[in-house]
């Protein structure tokens, strides 16, 4: 069984190179993405450029939460989309007509991808339990609590942002930490990144995975690192199998936006169920969910299969 490949074979740079290219446009993306993101809260919020920039430190200012929105729309704006857009436009222009196949926008590979996704979600859930709760070694005590520190504020803020006081406040929540990331980042990362280690090392597996590792690691949350890593993979997969970026793109989606909508629900009091917490679900749960997962597999992978495609 082979599967359509979404990685061109020929490119007009080497990978490594390209790869360089690729991150420099991001970080100049992310740069411009802030500071316009600070001179636009500056002005709508009346705040001086040292209180807008340092907002995240405190969250004391009353419109904390609107600036801290504005700052991560246009840094992800910036650094995940426009950044990786001027990049492909510069060097890879034919890329863009590559990353989406028109099989791919069926409604039955769509599905296949949600319930995978979903059913993931659930598994993933013994892995989060477990890097929650992990601890290391004596000699990196050191280390250790300084990534408990970084999670303890990261845990603050993602509790800070996620609390809505109406429902425009989730609405432009669901915007910014559900639809925005799953584009930028599958972009960035599924997109243009995997393709390019992948060209680099030869190998797809191994640039599903390292690409994975780096997007789990970009997130600086060491308690929540094989998780994600694992999510990635997920990702990863369901672009190399499928050969379209919008299915990674709809799994990226469902994974944030069900985790918000159930932790608003959770908010308005309709569900018991905490999406935020890192217990497991019970095991007859996981079960089942697992059977979903696999059976989700199963019909993805067969349904882009091709054996005409070498």
């Amino acid at each position: 069984m082979v599967f359509r490949q979404p990685e061109p074979d020929k490119r007009d740079l080497p990978p490594g190179r390209s790869l360089i290219l690729l991150l420099i446009y991001f970080f100049v993306g992310l740069f411009v993405g802030q500071f316009l993101a600070v001179v636009i809260s500056m002005a709508i919020f009346g705040t001086g450029f040292n209180e807008t920039s340092q907002v995240a430190g405190s969250l004391n200012h009353p419109n904390a939460r609107y600036i801290l929105f504005v700052l991560q729309f246009f840094s992800a704006a910036g650094g995940f989309i426009a950044g990786p857009l001027m990049y492909v436009y510069r060097y890879e222009r034919h890329r863009l007509s590559t990353l989406i196949n028109s099989k791919g926008l069926a409604i039955i590979p769509m599905l296949l991808a949600i319930v995978l996704t979903l059913a993931f979600m659930m598994v993933n859930s013994i892995v989060i339990e477990w890097n929650a709760n992990l601890t290391l070694p004596e000699t990196f005590k050191t280390f250790e609590s300084w990534m408990q520190e970084k999670e303890v504020y990261l845990q603050r803020l993602t509790d800070y942002l996620t609390t809505f006081s109406s429902g425009l406040d989730f609405g432009v929540a669901f915007i910014i930490i559900a639809l925005l990331p799953a584009v930028g980042e599958e972009l960035f990362f599924r997109g243009l990144m995997q393709p390019l280690i992948r060209l680099k090392i030869g190998n797809a597996h191994a640039a599903i995975w390292l690409t994975a590792f780096i997007f789990s690691v970009f997130h600086f949350q060491f308690y929540g690192l094989l998780p994600r890593l694992f999510l990635g993979a997920l990702f990863g997969y369901l672009y190399y199998w499928s050969g379209n970026l919008l299915m990674p793109i709809l799994g990226h989606f469902i994974n944030n936006g069900f985790t918000l909508v159930m932790r608003y629900l959770y908010q308005l009091h309709l569900i018991e169920f905490d999406s935020s917490g890192t217990e497991s679900l019970a095991g007859t749960t996981i079960a089942i969910f697992l059977f979903l997962g696999i059976a989700a597999i199963v019909g993805f992978r067969g349904y882009f299969s091709k054996e005409s495609i070498t």
